[in-house]
């Protein structure tokens, strides 16, 4: 490294950098789960990784930060801080500080708030790791301080500007469609496609609906955030008996069997309160039925009362926008209308 560019990190470091409070590490050989923290804008994003068996989790996870996001991480607008090509020499823990020997191109580039931001991404994938209160970079040939030496500049909560955590959150549109699986708003097979397909976005509108989230239909951070900790939708009534519960404000249906929701989906009900509330059954099924008062093909039609019906519709928005009937997206119209057997109790809130 050049003698200047050593210089300037160093002086740059010890200027944002104070001593922190110590405690003994812990080293792991087997196989572990690591956090890694990555950036987003200005914020750090949490992404985990594995530390392979062999490699204490200190190192694992510092490898890991170094190589920096995925592919699909980098698509889904996760960055990093840390200069391409920079690589842990070694990681030591003495005297309860976590040494770091880093390659040059650690020192390469980046203003303050860059410097920054780099630094916290360590601090905080090194503290999550490893038993420690703060961090040390090792430049070069520098030794590792020994007991009772100045132990020089070091990385700690109160040396950094605090930024805002991000995650664990689901990276990537195949790891949200994974988690709308789990949470039963897709079903278990064929929707993990990796693309913000309209399935997806109806899954999401319907996730976002129950959870009481601006209904966009897309997975911005918000709804990501709250993927992470939601809960499967819990019906009304928990009766052994098949029965469908739709919350018209929402625009949800759940279909429930055993007391358990199976599936969560986005309709859309009457516009100005036209679907009835109360409790309905199904009492008639067309495959394709035609409604002669709007002259229309209503496909994958189960009647509950009267001419209102559940019946696959071609816009389905996120308000309630039919003259009564309970419109259903493709490809979920066939599910409804498949679990809609004769007799099947539907209640409407």
């Amino acid at each position: 490294m050049r003698r200047g560019a050593r210089a300037g990190l160093r002086a740059a470091v010890a200027a944002l950098l104070l001593s922190g409070v110590l405690v003994t590490a812990s080293p792991a050989v087997a196989a572990t789960k690591a956090k890694v923290f990555l950036t987003r804008d200005d914020r750090l994003q949490a992404v985990p990784r594995t530390v392979p068996a062999g490699v204490d989790s200190l190192t694992g996870a510092v490898t890991a930060l170094f190589a920096g996001p995925s592919a699909v991480e980098r698509r889904d607008g996760v960055r990093t801080a840390i200069p391409s090509g920079t690589v842990l020499r070694e990681a030591v823990v003495a005297n309860g500080v976590a040494y770091l020997r880093v390659s040059d191109a650690f020192a390469a580039g980046g203003s303050g708030d860059t410097i920054d931001l780099r630094l916290n991404q360590i601090l905080h994938t090194v503290t999550s790791a490893a038993d420690v209160g703060a961090v040390g970079i090792l430049l070069g040939d520098e030794p590792v301080p020994a007991a009772g030496q100045d132990p020089g500049a070091l990385i700690s909560l109160a040396s950094l500007r605090k930024r805002e955590i991000i995650g664990p959150v689901p990276v990537g549109i195949a790891a949200v469609q994974r988690r709308l699986v789990q949470l039963r708003y897709l079903p278990a097979r064929g929707a993990v496609t990796g693309r913000l397909d309209y399935r997806t976005s109806q899954a999401l509108t319907a996730f976002q609906a129950w959870e009481g989230l601006a209904r966009t239909g897309d997975a911005n951070l918000g709804t990501r955030r709250k993927l992470n900790v939601a809960k499967i939708p819990v019906p009304r009534v928990r009766s052994q008996k098949r029965r469908m519960e739709v919350t018209r404000a929402k625009g949800v249906l759940l279909l429930v069997e055993r007391g358990q929701v199976i599936r969560a989906i986005h309709v859309s009900a009457g516009a100005g309160g036209a679907t009835p509330r109360g409790n309905h059954s199904i009492y008639r099924k067309e495959r394709m039925s035609w409604s002669r008062p709007f002259s229309v093909w209503l496909p994958y039609a189960s009647y509950f009362r009267g001419g209102y019906a559940f019946h696959e519709y071609p816009s389905v928005p996120a308000y309630p926008a039919s003259h009564g009937c309970i419109r259903v997206g493709y490809p979920e119209a066939r599910i409804v209308y498949e679990f809609a057997t004769h007799g099947t109790r539907v209640n409407v809130v």
